[in-house]
């Protein structure tokens, strides 16, 4: 009979594209090692999207760099009206098929590519937090059960509830106890406590043996990566073993636990095992399951890539559109801000995403961005050669 209940659960049941990242695991054997490999896959995946997105803006760009004189006289033309002016503008735009809107798609890239990546990395941590569950459960109970088996634990649990009901029945006489029978329930009483004495120091030291068994369990199956203690948290002063309130949460913190299959009471023997047993590797105290340092890694190259993104699509002598740069802008401090948020709650996993992401787009942007240049700048020309604004049309 085990003391603490384990969770039923298998990888066809979580999101499709945990168990692709769980197919990762499998054939690398190394977490971190498969959040790099997943990273590269969706890169590659959204390579196309990506480089319409560049290109796109890219030509957005040019065009508007071909388009200044005419932006230039059409604000001669209109010194006193502003609103006539940017009605003019707006037809330009329009005749040349410039979307002042596609300076947000890298913007929308990023979140496609997030979206995929959060889904992908939640599911598989979550089943991955159960299944080591599984095996510190497993490893409790069996090095419990070792010490002190099962049937002994029936056996003196009978003898104890018997000496209880005879005590129950002797108490019952109350006054009317003989001398005789009083020296009967004093033995009784005495065998009781021998008996529960005797069980509690089997008690103490089948959890003892239990506790140092899941310790030494979770120290060998926990996955770190560089010098985070365990993968599956964050890369912070967060601490190496979640608490039952952390792994059993819905929030940032959550990590998949059932509430309604582990019980607060079996979580913690789990815990404490974890954290306080003579086998614990020193996971007490201060002692922080990371550096910090991927967060700041992560949240830095976010804002390096972004930086590079854009000075990549502007044009020299262009002229850049208020609503464009604006938008631009906000998405340079926006989105690291918003991964800030994501990489100091969730797990380390997260954050050697944040890296990869971040590195895997300056490599591909300095693959692709000569190619767009070119062809954004040849087509844009191409267009605009043969199609001038009338107005403006050389004679």
């Amino acid at each position: 009979m085990d003391i603490i209940s384990s969770i039923s659960q298998s990888l066809s049941e979580i999101h499709f594209i945990g168990q692709f990242v769980g197919w990762i695991h499998g054939l690398v054997n190394d977490y971190g090692l498969t959040v790099i490999l997943f990273t590269l896959v969706l890169k590659l995946i959204t390579l196309p999207l990506d480089y319409w997105s560049r290109l796109s803006m890219k030509k957005t760009s040019a065009a508007q760099k071909e388009l200044k004189p005419y932006i230039e006289d059409i604000d001669k033309r209109y010194p006193d009206d502003p609103q006539k002016a940017n009605i003019e503008k707006q037809a330009l735009y329009k005749k040349y098929n410039i979307k002042i809107a596609s300076g947000c798609l890298p913007m929308i890239v990023t979140m496609v590519i997030f979206i995929f990546m959060f889904q992908g990395l939640s599911a598989y941590s979550s089943y991955s937090s159960n299944m080591l569950y599984n095996k510190l459960a497993a490893s409790y109970n069996s090095a419990y059960n070792e010490k002190y088996a099962y049937e002994q634990r029936v056996a003196d649990k009978e003898v104890i509830d018997a000496l209880n009901a005879q005590i129950s029945e002797l108490e019952k006489l109350g006054e009317n106890i003989s001398e005789e029978q009083k020296a009967i329930l004093d033995g009784y009483k005495s065998d009781l406590s021998g008996k529960i004495s005797e069980r509690s120091v089997k008690e103490k030291s089948a959890g003892e043996a239990a506790a140092n068994a899941a310790a030494a369990t979770f120290d060998s199956e926990r996955e770190g990566f560089l010098w985070v203690k365990n993968i599956y948290r964050p890369d912070t002063w967060a601490q190496v073993f979640a608490t039952y309130d952390e792994a059993a949460g819905t929030g940032a913190n959550g990590q998949g636990i059932d509430k309604n299959k582990v019980s607060k009471e079996d979580y913690n023997l789990i815990y404490d095992a974890v954290m306080l047993s003579d086998a614990g590797k020193g996971y007490t105290g201060n002692h922080w399951n990371g550096l910090i340092i991927l967060p700041v890694l992560s949240i830095g190259l976010a804002f390096v890539s972004s930086l590079i993104s854009q000075k990549a699509n502007k044009v020299k002598g262009g002229v850049e559109d208020p609503q464009m740069e604006k938008s631009n802008k906000m998405m340079m401090f926006m989105m690291p801000l918003i991964y800030a948020f994501f990489v100091f709650q969730y797990t380390a996993a997260f954050s050697v995403y944040m890296v990869f992401s971040a590195l895997f787009s300056i490599l591909a942007g300095l693959i692709i961005n000569p190619i767009t240049d070119k062809k954004a700048e040849a087509a844009i020309r191409a267009q605009f050669d043969s199609n001038k604004p009338s107005y403006m049309r050389k004679k």
